[in-house]
This record gives structure tokens, sequence and C-alpha cells, in this order.
């Protein structure tokens, strides 16, 4: 798996959700065993920061409310790219 691990990242009110993190720490996993690397897509604001301590090697952010599905497919689009 040369191209790595995309993972979508939602935050609520300036808080990252929960499973963001249980999926970084997961697909981390995933990476370790295949190869490859994570990059976390965060739509909304939160401390984007601290997605790298669970296994993010790179973070994009889109700021965008996660009920736009026209927004978080665009940005999932420009983050494939």
């Amino acid at each position: 798996m040369s191209e790595g691990i995309l993972v979508l990242c939602e935050s609520v009110d300036g808080a990252i959700k929960k499973t963001a993190f249980e999926l970084l720490g997961k697909a981390s996993e995933l990476a370790g065993t295949l190869g490859g690397s994570v990059t976390a897509l965060l739509v909304g604001s939160g401390d984007a920061a601290s997605l790298g301590q669970y296994g993010a090697a790179k973070v994009l952010t889109v700021d965008a409310d996660t009920r736009n599905v026209a927004g978080v497919t665009r940005a999932l689009q420009c983050a494939m790219e």
C-alpha cells in the first residue's frame, strides 16, 4: 500500500470526535502492517495538531459544516488528489 490511508475526522463545536482518534489508531496499525502513511482530513475546527499523536503523518483541514454533504465531498476529493 504505497499511497496510504485517508481518515475523515469530524469535530463538533471545536472538539474532535472520539471516533476520529480511534480510527486514526487503527489506520496507523494497518499502515504499519501494509506500508504507507496515514493522512487525517479534519472537517470543522479543532486541535488539528493532536491528530498526529494518534498516527496521522499528515493533517489536512477544511472549515466546513459536517452536515453539509457537498462541502465534505469536495474536501475529500481535494484530499485524494
